[in-house]
């Protein structure tokens, strides 16, 4: 199944909110990407089908020469058929292209190995965890393991 990828802009905060309520909880509320979307270093991508439904995003934040992804996101009914990759690959390719940041971080749940997959096989690695990160029904909370993917040749040589 492939999509139409197209800049996060053309979504509405409250279709984000939705979207994102479905892939994970708590999930963001429609306050907090009005306010992201109002940021010119918040950037993403949205992946519609013919449709014009959305069926998922990606997003992430510049900081200095760094950035950090986000969330990234597909609709339960719509996963297993290559559309996060679809999203993630738009996003690798376009911090590369445009030189945005020397290297991407992000956090994914240490129970979500289909994740951790993809992101590796978009040239991630795994650098550390944050114990108790994601909010969780029991009193511990997950950890979340921290990959990173350099872009610069400065940073490669850390990796």
């Amino acid at each position: 199944m492939a999509g139409r990828i197209l800049p996060l802009c053309h979504a509405s905060a409250a279709t984000l909110a939705a979207i994102h309520g479905a892939c994970f909880s708590p999930g963001w509320r429609e306050v907090d990407f009005q306010y992201l979307l109002q940021d010119p270093l918040y950037a993403g991508f949205i992946l519609k089908e013919k449709n014009d439904k959305i069926l998922g995003f990606i997003d992430w934040y510049r900081v200095g020469d760094t950035g950090d992804i986000y969330s990234l996101c597909v609709l339960p009914s719509y996963r297993g058929h290559g559309l996060g990759r679809q999203l993630l690959s738009a996003l690798v390719k376009a911090v590369s292209q445009q030189g945005d940041a020397c290297t991407l971080f992000l956090e994914v749940a240490e129970g979500n190995v289909i994740g951790q997959h993809l992101y590796i096989s978009h040239g991630f690695h795994l650098i550390g965890q944050r114990r108790c990160y994601y909010s969780s029904n029991n009193s511990r909370g997950t950890t979340a393991l921290v990959f990173s993917r350099p872009f610069c040749e400065k940073e490669r040589i850390f990796q």
